[in-house]
């Protein structure tokens, strides 16, 4: 094993770790804006040209997408985990996992999606507002997020909830199948050339990769 691929091991967070490979910040926003983005298409470069991450003091949001029709879709991501767990298992003091009934689980997640739209992305120019929360807290049940109740906040045209895929190999290589993702809130925005019909977003959840 390498000296770089070592400390990044090194690096790696105890608990609800799939989506940190190292402690890197925007490598986590990147890859979990790469992964949503595979797990909603079968070629996500058919329909974007670009991924940028806006370091501060630039966001929100985290990633500019821009589609072949030079649209740019402003992506915020955010995560789902309780941080004194975190903390807990880097210090050793547990093994348990966080778990959640129904009712605080919609409570605190309306409660992140109303935080998030409270704050307004600093270019008001884009084509779409996109919020993904993501979480690898494993006692989170499909049923859960499969009944998300809608959220009234006014702000994110698309809000996705992203967790790991039901199985994998792990971090490296790509054989891994695509992360679930499930659809909190649709698209309200009129649809660009090349995007998926508006029927095609009337899925069951999780959804389903777009065909081509």
């Amino acid at each position: 094993m390498n000296s770089e691929l070592s400390k990044i091991l090194r690096q790696k967070r105890e608990y609800a770790s799939y989506f940190h490979f190292g402690r890197d910040k925007t490598g986590t926003e990147i890859g979990v804006v790469g992964d949503w983005l595979q797990a909603r298409y079968e070629t996500p470069s058919s329909r974007f040209v670009s991924m940028r991450h806006l370091p501060n003091p630039c966001d929100p949001p985290d990633v500019v997408l821009t589609d072949l029709q030079g649209h740019r879709y402003g992506v915020e991501v955010t995560e789902f985990v309780d941080g004194a767990f975190v903390r807990a298992h880097a210090k050793g003091e547990t093994n348990d996992l966080r778990l959640y009934d129904d009712e605080e689980f919609y409570r605190l997640v309306t409660e992140r999606i109303r935080r998030k739209a409270d704050v307004p992305f600093k270019d008001a120019s884009y084509y779409s507002r996109i919020l993904i929360l993501y979480s690898d807290e494993l006692a989170l049940e499909p049923a859960m997020l499969s009944n998300i109740p809608p959220v009234s906040q006014g702000y994110f045209d698309e809000i996705w909830f992203m967790i790991p895929p039901a199985a994998c190999s792990g971090h490296i290589g790509s054989s891994n199948p695509p992360c679930r993702i499930y659809a909190v809130s649709r698209p309200n925005k009129p649809t660009p050339v090349n995007a998926p019909t508006a029927s095609r977003f009337q899925v069951e959840r999780p959804y389903r990769r777009v065909p081509e």
